[in-house]
């Protein structure tokens, strides 16, 4: 469902309770998925066995 989310400009989903129970409204994950592509980086999304692993990357030149 998120990864849906992800792919459409819409942050219009339900989201899961975060790490200390607190509502989230996806808008890390979106803004993330911006910067990577603003900056030529890249996001993705690898399912494992309890959730989902997000994989950032940006350009190097960017790091240093």
């Amino acid at each position: 469902m998120v990864i849906k989310a992800v792919k459409s400009t819409s942050l219009d989903y339900k989201t899961t309770p975060e790490t200390s129970g607190e509502k989230g409204v996806g808008m890390g994950l979106y803004l993330s998925v911006e910067f990577a592509k603003q900056n030529n980086g890249t996001i993705r999304f690898d399912l494992q066995k309890s959730g989902t692993k997000a994989v950032f990357s940006i350009p190097e030149w960017l790091i240093n």
